[in-house]
């Protein structure tokens, strides 16, 4: 079975979750990349996207719930005093989705993506104090080092410093991205009697409810308006991406339940790098730069030393007695 702690190797079948995880969502990325006009935009609504994407999970967890787990109505009505903690995720990823367009506004997008990484961090620290495991010198410095890949990854101008309050807001994104996938790990893990499919429904359900809260203030009008709601949906590009989207979020809530908080970091770079390849070898836009060169190798030097580094617990266990 799927163990649900970090291990020091691990098991095919959280090896597998990784590798699907990285596949799908290294495949939306370029799917994506490849949808943009000439101009740098998509044909469909950005706003709405989001939320067509979460119904989709939803819709893929009921199906699994009922067919796959054999779940009933009564087995839904009986959860809800415990499903309705996940409203506490639910309610973040809404909000991450709205800020990422503040910050991308009062912000360019290679200082926002650099600093982005130090949701890694965070993570890390989050994951200690609710789990209270700590995670030892060498998994802090193979943590550092993920920052460092990701950093050396992304960087290719100066950094845009200039103004506080965008970097204040981005401060709050990257907490509130950890604290979002921490609680959720919590959740998932806690709840472990509850079905993983009908976890997944009570989240889906709840983020689907407070993203259009969000869009009923942001644009009320593409709320009401089926024409402006699907507007650009009915085309190849916009099907693979939500569709891969959907499954791609699915695969990541498997990773918290379980793997980790950090996996999914470690997962998401992976997938940052192989875009990189999937750009330069498959849509054939641009050149390998040496510095990309470099941070795959961070990276993966970051992946060993963690996964083969035991925790301060683990080496007190090996203490003699």
């Amino acid at each position: 079975s799927l163990a649900v702690m970090d291990k020091k190797s691990f098991t095919p079948l959280q090896a597998l979750l990784i590798v699907v995880f990285v596949v799908i969502w290294t495949s939306r990325s370029l799917i994506v990349r490849a949808a943009r006009s000439a101009q740098g935009e998509y044909s469909w609504n950005v706003t709405t996207v989001v939320i067509v994407t979460e119904t989709l999970k939803f819709l893929m967890a009921t199906s699994l719930f009922f067919y796959a787990s054999a779940g009933t109505v009564s087995t839904i009505k009986a959860s809800a005093s415990k499903g309705v903690y996940f409203a506490v995720p639910g309610f973040m990823y809404a909000i991450l989705n709205n800020l990422q367009y503040v910050v991308l506004l009062s912000m360019d997008a290679g200082t926002f993506w650099v600093l982005y990484n130090l949701r890694i961090l965070s993570s890390g620290f989050l994951s200690q104090l609710v789990f209270n495991k700590k995670l030892g010198q060498r998994k802090w410095g193979a943590l550092l080092l993920l920052v460092l890949g990701c950093v050396v990854h992304q960087y290719s101008e100066k950094l845009s410093l200039d103004r506080m309050w965008p970097l204040m807001l981005l401060g709050v994104q990257c907490l509130l991205s950890s604290a979002s996938g921490v609680f959720n790990e919590y959740l998932f893990k806690k709840e472990d009697s509850l079905d993983t499919n009908l976890q997944n429904m009570w989240l889906y359900s709840f983020t689907i409810i407070f993203n259009m809260i969000f869009l009923l203030f942001r644009e009320p009008a593409t709320l009401f308006s089926p024409a402006l709601f699907f507007k650009g949906y009915y085309n190849v590009y916009a099907f693979f991406a939500i569709t891969l989207t959907a499954f791609g979020g699915y695969a990541a809530a498997l990773i918290l339940k379980y793997l980790s908080a950090i996996m999914k970091e470690y997962g998401s770079a992976l997938v940052m790098l192989c875009s990189t390849l999937g750009t330069v070898y498959i849509l054939k836009e641009k050149e390998l730069m040496i510095n990309q060169i470099f941070s795959i190798a961070i990276v993966g030097i970051s992946l060993y030393v963690y996964k083969t580094s035991p925790s301060p617990a683990e080496e007190a266990e090996k203490l003699p007695t």
